[in-house]
């Protein structure tokens, strides 16, 4: 037999295994290629979530967000560092955000909607973002408000305010009730405005309930969410807050954002004090303005170690509106 036909069996070997080695190659390249794509694709939703909250500033503002893509999206807080701070996820991907931002389901689909209300306290401190799954996706929320005669609204002008914040709400899917029975249906967020209705003995493993009794005075006023197996029990730090708490993933993660919260109020405290300082007006003495911010500023540091600092708050919001009212420049605008 001759050495050519001898060595044509091995060369074919060879050349399929060379042509394997090269396929398996070029295959593991193509994959990777599409893996870091589809990560930084991942990452592009969470930035343009994070834009686009941006341009809601208006207390209330509403955005019905277009992701691009089937997405998977939480959000947490987590403390870095000692400091608290907004964590966006897309699976593997995360942005870290400077936002006070809460959603309180993993919100899956091609859209998301969000709103945001002004935390004013009394004077402007931040906008908190709230997000929803869109309409139509097919995890949702459903949210339940406590039913409540008129007049006794009518004559709690927190509570009055507290309801009309919800009512304004565009797209927020709310159902008043009398009594706790609502269906095995989504995430349910239900709302107690006084201690009327008692918690249920058994919370239903989808459901999530938060009692605010605004027939208690402001000093002492608490927020209570239970779920299964938590209970958690918080001042209130307005309504703002109260909503964070709700749509907070967990008791947890709003604990991170109150830190949050209350850092960014230590802050502006910190300013008004300076500016404080400098306000002069014949009609006015501001010196007792020092005192009702440093009461606030106890709240800043730990609201859960200050007692009837809450007045502080109202009395700063009375006396700012009596500068307007004699032409004294204003600590705040309001």
């Amino acid at each position: 037999m001759k050495r050519g036909i001898t060595m044509f069996p091995f060369l074919l070997i060879f050349v399929m295994i060379a042509g394997a080695i090269i396929l398996m190659f070029f295959f593991q390249f193509g994959t990777d290629l599409l893996s870091t794509s589809e990560k930084i694709n991942k990452l592009t939703v969470l930035k343009n979530i994070d834009q686009q909250l941006a341009f809601l500033f208006q207390n209330n503002a509403l955005s019905n967000m277009e992701l691009g893509m089937k997405s998977k999206i939480t959000v947490d807080c987590s403390i870095v560092n000692g400091k608290p701070q907004t964590n966006l996820s897309f699976d593997e991907r995360s942005l870290k955000s400077q936002k006070i931002i809460v959603a309180p389901i993993t919100l899956e689909g091609k859209t998301i909607r969000a709103w945001t209300r002004s935390w004013n306290y009394p004077f402007k401190i931040e906008n908190i973002y709230y997000l929803l799954p869109g309409l139509g996706e097919l995890k949702n929320i459903k949210i339940y408000l406590q039913q409540l005669p008129p007049d006794k609204i009518a004559s709690n002008k927190e509570l009055k305010e507290f309801i009309q914040g919800l009512n304004e709400i565009p797209l927020l899917p709310m159902t008043t009730f009398a009594q706790i029975t609502a269906p095995q249906t989504d995430k349910k967020l239900v709302i107690l405005l006084d201690k009327t209705i008692p918690f249920p003995a058994t919370i239903e493993s989808n459901t999530r309930i938060m009692r605010i009794d605004f027939s208690q005075p402001l000093e002492s006023r608490q927020v209570e969410r239970r779920e299964q197996g938590n209970t958690f029990i918080t001042p209130y730090l307005g309504e703002e807050l109260a909503l964070a708490l709700l749509f907070s993933r967990s008791t947890q993660t709003y604990e991170c954002i109150e830190q949050q919260a209350r850092t960014r109020l230590f802050d502006i405290i910190t300013l008004y004090e300076k500016k404080q300082e400098l306000l002069r007006c014949d009609q006015q003495d501001y010196t007792g303005i020092q005192d009702l911010l440093g009461e606030l500023k106890k709240i800043a540091n730990n609201p859960r170690d200050s007692t009837n600092n809450l007045e502080a708050f109202k009395t700063l919001e009375e006396i700012n509106k009596e500068f307007r009212k004699i032409n004294c420049p204003e600590l705040y605008l309001s």
